[in-house]
């Protein structure tokens, strides 16, 4: 939901009215709304960058691997929040902005803003919605996981999610000599198991038409394997696909994650032999990822 009239109308209604019935009726249009969240930029954006988005204006679309500090508005008792606005004018009446515009306005879902209330280490209480004008306060209800971490109660699948998509199945690919060729013979029904046993007893939110997979022999040397990923239970950092890269002559393997990032971006993740974690770039198209990525695999064996 782009236009954000009717959160803004019942986000209205519940200031004049302030019971649980006008609360549920926001959350039927907030929960699907992208809000806009102010931010700065991190320390140490070089100065191109600096100019880059000067010349575009407060709108423009962040360069790859930029990560914008959030806006956090802080109340009279020290308690802070995560500000969200339904328009850019809705910004533009923070009292002490002084006619001064922010560096840079992300549209985002609601419900990753929420997530990152939900999983924030800084203290975070609650977000904000329009606190310079209706000045709604949204609790994010949250629990612990088995690790301690603070997690939406509702987003246990995508904390097991993350976990399968960058840990478990690499660990996999790159420890279990036999789970290459699983993978090639039916990639769908092989991430799909890995999901069903780390459910253990309790069903698995996930069924076998919830993956798709393409398998292409490029040549002798390169098996290039995706499996396109649910649309349940996505968020910030979970992924839209995952690849795996094989040489069967030499046994090498590669394995690569396009993931989502803050609003509509994507970003091209690999996970090493070891763990590491590499952020690679912003995600190629969809056209371009078997070219691309098979690019980056085959070009570190002719180096």
């Amino acid at each position: 939901m782009d236009n954000n009239d009717e959160v803004l109308k019942r986000a209205r209604e519940l200031k004049k009215y302030n019971n649980n019935e006008y609360l549920t009726r926001l959350m039927e249009v907030l929960s699907e709304a992208i809000v806009y969240v102010p931010g700065t930029l991190p320390e140490g954006t070089s100065p191109e960058v600096i100019k880059y988005l000067q010349s575009q204006g407060p709108h423009a679309k962040l360069p790859a691997g930029i990560r914008p500090n959030l806006a956090i508005v802080v109340d009279g008792s020290g308690n802070k929040y995560l500000a969200g606005f339904t328009s850019h004018e809705e910004i533009y009446k923070d009292p002490n902005s002084k006619g001064n515009v922010p560096p840079l306005i992300i549209g985002m879902p609601f419900k990753d803003c929420a997530r990152i209330v939900a999983q924030s280490d800084s203290g975070l209480q609650a977000f904000v919605l329009n606190p310079y004008s209706e000045n709604v306060v949204i609790n994010i209800e949250t629990n612990k996981n088995e690790n301690g971490e603070k997690a939406p109660r509702e987003s246990q699948d995508i904390l097991i999610r993350r976990k399968i998509e960058i840990d478990t199945i690499p660990y996999s690919l790159f420890k279990n000599k036999d789970f290459i060729f699983d993978m090639v013979d039916n990639p769908e029904q092989t991430v799909k198991n890995i999901f069903d046993e780390a459910y253990g007893e309790q069903a698995a939110p996930y069924t076998d038409d919830d993956f798709d997979s393409l398998v292409l022999n490029m040549s002798d040397t390169l098996t290039f394997i995706r499996v396109n990923m649910p649309e349940k239970n996505t968020a910030i950092a979970t992924a839209v696909s995952i690849f795996v890269l094989w040489n069967p002559q030499t046994d090498r393997k590669g394995y690569f994650v396009v993931v989502r990032d803050m609003g509509t971006e994507k970003r091209l993740f690999r996970v090493m032999p070891d763990g590491e974690k590499v952020d690679v770039c912003e995600a190629p198209i969809e056209s371009n990822e078997i070219m691309e990525i098979s690019d980056i695999f085959v070009g570190e064996e002719d180096e």
